[in-house]
């Protein structure tokens, strides 16, 4: 039942003896549900695979440059949604095989899901992209320059498919119980690397499962701080990439519906292919498709290694968020709202609708790093599952941002001298479980610690141009806002 119906039916007029008995009996299946570390949980997954096709619209696909268009379908991309429910609280998780979806679309699932009035409650929802370079362009960034990627009709296929898949674990959600574990992906071999400096490298894989009563696996769900980027640049074939391999291994061993997440990817934490299999020695394929497979396989390895030694996760589930308005200082992405290719709306400083057109002629420079005239809407939440405490961020967040480890003292070159550290993410939290989700209900670009950005020259690490990271940031006060956001969010100031 949702919240309302659960207040009205409380508040019915009954005998004091049954009113009181019932108060209990509600009390005691809450308290199982937080004590003992049962719950509700579903899954489920349905496909948004394009069709890929010469009578079709070309199918661009997101990351790298613009484009890149896809000639054949390797595997299937999907929305996979977990539902999971403590007794008095409903959590909805939905990953998608996408580059990003923008908060607008997020809000529109949310709410199609608030019409559908479902019972037991759905009290939060939570959308998040696994960031595959060989899926399609669902921001339009990534289509032929100067128009936008996105093909007609599609992001309302995604959405439509995020709330199906939603429905469909409510619907199916059962009594089962949750466990927890986690794993350095860079113990045994190199499979995280940092193509920037400073090379700062969260390379913890967390894995939860959920199990019913029976015994058997209801959903496995993994999140790793990597790109999904195995198949390169020059690929052409559309793919989740590794999360498909990994989501197989897991689902052949263990049953159930796998679904995969990624964190903080920010600073381009990209796969690193071994030479061979750390687990079997054997030379890894030379194609490019061998290798992203395998890569996945080997990720899955590692997600049930982390099983074998997980430890219940028990607890109450709660979830809070706060909205923030991010300013749009990135000169390309103005652009592209200027000229319809980047289509989500553009606000003034206290939140209201700008006609792109009008603000577009006040360009950044170089040297002026801060307009002012623009801003993004995003937000940034906390959920809580027992002793798990999750940051859900909305874009690529660097790794110093979520560990705290910055680069002390700061690179002299940099743009901002002296600039203030961010309140980082795991620092603050207290639970014994803590985890990134990147991508989170929005898409705004790499999260860029202020001391580190570097547009102007000269430019850090005597490089004779700026890092990657910068072109496909908001800006540099993307993440002093967002993080003083965070702050206040986790420690409800």
């Amino acid at each position: 039942m949702n919240r309302a119906t659960r207040t009205s039916f409380l508040n019915t007029t009954l005998p004091g003896a049954t009113a009181g008995a019932l108060l209990m009996l509600v009390s005691a299946v809450c308290a199982a549900a937080e004590d003992v570390g049962t719950y509700q949980v579903g899954a489920a997954s349905v496909v948004i695979t394009p069709k890929v096709a010469d009578d079709a619209p070309p199918v661009w696909l997101a990351g790298y440059g613009q484009g890149r268009q896809a000639e054949v379908l390797h595997d299937d991309i999907y929305a996979r949604a977990v539902f999971v429910h403590d007794g008095r609280f409903g959590l909805a998780m939905v990953s998608c095989d996408l580059i990003g979806l923008f908060r607008d679309d997020v809000v529109k699932i949310r709410e199609e899901l608030g019409r559908l009035q479902l019972s037991p409650s759905i009290d939060y929802v939570l959308v998040s992209s696994t960031h595959t370079h060989a899926g399609p362009d669902t921001l339009g960034l990534w289509g032929p320059v100067g128009r936008t990627g996105v093909m007609p009709g599609y992001l309302e296929q995604v959405r439509t498919a995020c709330v199906d898949a939603v429905r469909q674990a409510h619907r199916d959600a059962r009594r089962g119980t949750l466990r927890i574990g986690t794993a350095d992906v860079n113990h045994q071999a190199e499979l995280i690397g940092d193509s920037r400096l400073p090379k700062v490298i969260d390379s913890q894989l967390t894995v939860i499962q959920a199990r019913s009563d029976p015994g058997q696996t209801i959903v496995t769900w993994v999140n790793m701080p990597c790109h999904p980027e195995v198949l390169g640049s020059k690929n052409k074939q559309l793919s989740s990439d590794f999360p498909s391999t990994l989501r197989q291994y897991l689902e052949t061993r263990f049953g159930g519906l796998a679904v995969c997440n990624s964190g903080s990817v920010g600073g381009l934490l990209s796969p690193r292919e071994p030479k061979s299999n750390p687990f079997t020695n054997e030379p890894l394929p030379e194609d490019d498709i061998g290798r992203m497979m395998a890569y996945g396989r080997i990720i899955g390895r590692i997600a049930e290694g982390a099983l074998d030694k997980a430890e219940p996760l028990n607890g109450s589930i709660r979830a809070a968020s706060r909205a923030v308005l991010i300013p749009l200082w990135n000169p390309f992405y103005r652009l592209g709202g200027a000229i319809g290719v980047l289509q989500r709306p553009m606000l003034d400083a206290s939140g209201q609708p700008v006609k792109m057109p009008q603000a577009a002629t006040a360009t950044a420079t170089a040297s002026t790093p801060a307009v002012g005239d623009l801003y993004l809407k995003t937000e940034i939440s906390l959920i809580q599952i027992g002793t798990l405490q999750i940051a859900a961020v909305p874009g690529e967040l660097y790794p110093e941002l979520a560990l705290g480890r910055f680069q002390e003292p700061q690179e002299p070159a940099a743009d901002f001298p002296n600039a203030p550290l961010e309140p980082a993410i795991y620092p603050l939290m207290t639970g014994r479980f803590k985890m990134v989700i990147g991508l989170a209900n929005d898409e705004i670009g790499y999260i860029i610690p202020k001391s580190q950005w570097d547009w102007s020259a000269p430019y850090a690490y005597g490089r004779k141009e700026r890092q990657y990271g910068e072109f496909n940031s908001c800006g540099p006060e993307a993440a002093p806002r967002l993080m003083a956001a965070w702050r206040s969010l986790i420690t409800q100031k």
